[in-house]
């Protein structure tokens, strides 16, 4: 489980790389799951495309709702992903899902088009409540609306979550299992989607925080499952703060465990955060700008002095050196490790990836290790053995 962080969702240089990153992964270690900081629902139908051809890929960006990924580069992408799996067996063809819940919209949308075809029988429609659909991401400017879109959410989850449990076997019997796991799965997403609305209702920044990377967390996990293959591997796409096995922190610098640190809780070491970092240059951000945020190019000055950061731009030979590393055990295949200059043995620690031109790529452990070397140093004082956090520094146009 591998998770390419990045600093600045607005930045051509990281989605540029990530795509030679992820080609790697897919042709060369038989990565078949891909997932994407975006809206579980709403990105089904990106999923379509890549593994059968269905759909505009363009339309099914721009209906994710994020500015962010509706760009020349992960559109690249996209179109990358259907080229390799045209003419695959289903089975070996990539998978593509969102896995972040932010978005009642889609959820909604979804379910009620399940129970039209799985229950027609069920006294809710959830298309009969617009306030439960009326949703592009944004908290509503005033109170009533805001109140009124989260009762609604109260009701489907409540109403719609009774419906799955006691008609369960006659919607397996109407669909398929697979359909109706899929349907619990949206309810679900709708359910913490709510949750997180209702703490950015109250400005409890820690808490929205804290309901949706568990709820992205999971989203990964039950898509392992549901994928229902051989393939135990994927490749996760978000931004650092949600990748790091720290934490993650709101503006006003209140935090809680991130993504990352639920999936290191539950897989391990077989869960490897990468996070991409830049010294300079511009990149696309929402800047608030009379009274309102719009997209704008902004820029950076030099890095602060002393930061990892600047040390990795200043470096004369742009390529650390390669410090060992262990690729994360899975299951059916083999342990493979590289050794250090200095060092006689493999240790969890730093690696170079790859150097494409005039940058630096570095996977960093999540934590100090404390094995010894042959340097004469101390355990612990071995300078491979330490965890960085910055892994990427791009050159100085971003």
């Amino acid at each position: 489980m591998i998770g390419l962080g990045e600093a600045a969702h607005g930045t051509r240089e990281f989605f540029r790389l990530k795509h030679r990153l992820i080609r790697y992964l897919v042709e060369r270690q038989e990565v078949r799951l891909f997932g994407l900081e975006a809206n579980f629902a709403e990105t089904l139908a990106l999923d379509r495309y890549v593994r059968y051809g269905e759909g505009d890929p363009e339309e099914a960006l721009a209906d994710v709702y994020f500015w962010t990924w509706n760009t020349e580069e992960l559109l690249a992408l996209v179109e990358w992903l259907r080229a390799f799996n045209d003419g695959r067996e289903v089975g070996d063809r990539v998978r593509f899902y969102g896995f972040d819940a932010q978005f009642t919209a889609g959820p909604a949308a979804a379910l009620d088009s399940y129970l039209r075809t799985a229950d027609r029988l069920a006294e809710l429609r959830i298309g009969d409540d617009p306030a439960s659909l009326d949703d592009d991401g944004r908290l509503a400017d005033d109170e009533e609306t805001r109140v009124a879109r989260l009762d609604a959410a109260d009701r489907v989850v409540t109403t719609v979550g009774e419906r799955l449990d006691i008609q369960e076997a006659a919607h397996v019997a109407a669909t398929d299992r697979g359909t109706w796991q899929l349907a619990r799965r949206h309810l679900r997403t709708l359910a913490r989607t709510r949750d997180h609305k209702r703490a950015r209702h109250t400005d409890d920044s820690g808490r929205a925080i804290a309901v949706r990377d568990r709820a992205m967390a999971a989203n990964i996990a039950w898509m392992l499952d549901y994928a229902n293959t051989d393939m135990d591997r994927i490749v996760l796409w978000a931004h650092n703060a949600h990748v790091s096995r720290t934490e993650d922190r709101a503006t006003d610098g209140t935090g809680a465990p991130s993504m990352g640190y639920h999936l290191a809780e539950r897989y391990g070491e077989e869960y490897y955060a990468l996070g991409f970092d830049f010294a300079g240059g511009t990149f696309q951000a929402l800047a608030d700008i009379n009274d309102g945020y719009e997209l704008q190019a902004c820029s950076l000055g030099d890095p602060p002095r002393g930061s990892l950061t600047a040390s990795l731009a200043a470096s004369e030979d742009r390529c650390c050196s390669s410090i060992s590393t262990r690729r994360p055990p899975t299951r059916g295949s083999r342990r493979s490790s590289t050794k250090n200059a200095g060092c006689d043995r493999s240790v969890r620690s730093t690696t170079v990836l790859t150097r494409p031109e005039n940058t630096t790529i570095v996977a960093s452990s999540p934590r100090p290790t404390t094995a010894s070397c042959s340097s004469g140093r101390r355990r612990g004082q071995c300078p491979y053995t330490r965890s960085i956090t910055v892994v990427l520094a791009v050159d100085q146009h971003g």
